[in-house]
């Protein structure tokens, strides 16, 4: 029995440092990347370095999730700017260890004026990606939560495909995820 590990000593560890990891997550964003405290105000001038770092951490599987935790700090036009690389991540990497839930959480908080006028556009461009595929069950998935109108193009597209996992998720789209989308804005008192 004297050997167990104290659990509330342990618990207190993790608690410190989840604290540190917080007060140096926001250092960071704070010498490098933002002028002051106020996440509205503009980036510094020199911020490019930081940009090209965060990016290459968005491509590297051992750094993506911290880089992506980064980014939810990040003002909107910060993460706007980030759009393609966000949108490859819900994508690519949807297990939640990986970052893909916190991604797509960071794009469907995007300011809605924005969403409404250059969501469709920014999917088109990550379309262009060598490795896309538009028929990407987490791809439509999130395009039913911002622009059902889009997912049901994608997923009547997907209908018509001759391959049958296409088939397969442009049904699911159509037939289970889209109504619940709905069903979920119907509730929320938002009618698409």
């Amino acid at each position: 029995m004297q050997n167990e590990p104290n659990i509330a000593n342990i618990w207190q560890e993790l608690l410190e440092a989840n604290k540190y990891h917080r007060e140096f997550r926001l250092k960071f964003l704070f010498q490098f990347l933002y002028v002051s405290q106020n996440w509205k105000e503009p980036l510094k001038q020199d911020s490019s370095s930081v940009w090209e770092l965060i990016h290459k951490s968005l491509s590297n599987p051992r750094e993506m999730r911290d880089a992506v935790e980064l980014i939810e700090f990040f003002g909107a036009q910060c993460q706007i700017a980030l759009i393609d690389d966000l949108i490859n991540m819900v994508v690519r990497y949807d297990e939640p260890q990986e970052g893909g839930d916190i991604a797509r959480k960071i794009i469907t908080s995007l300011p809605k004026e924005w969403l409404d006028a250059n969501f469709r556009l920014a999917v088109d461009c990550w379309l262009q990606r060598e490795d896309a595929y538009k028929f990407e069950p987490s791809l439509l998935s999130l395009c039913a939560e911002i622009d059902p109108n889009l997912a049901q193009e994608f997923a009547e597209e997907a209908l018509k495909s001759n391959d049958e996992g296409d088939h397969e998720v442009g049904q699911w789209i159509l037939e289970d995820y889209l109504p619940k989308q709905q069903r979920k804005g119907l509730e929320k008192g938002n009618v698409k």
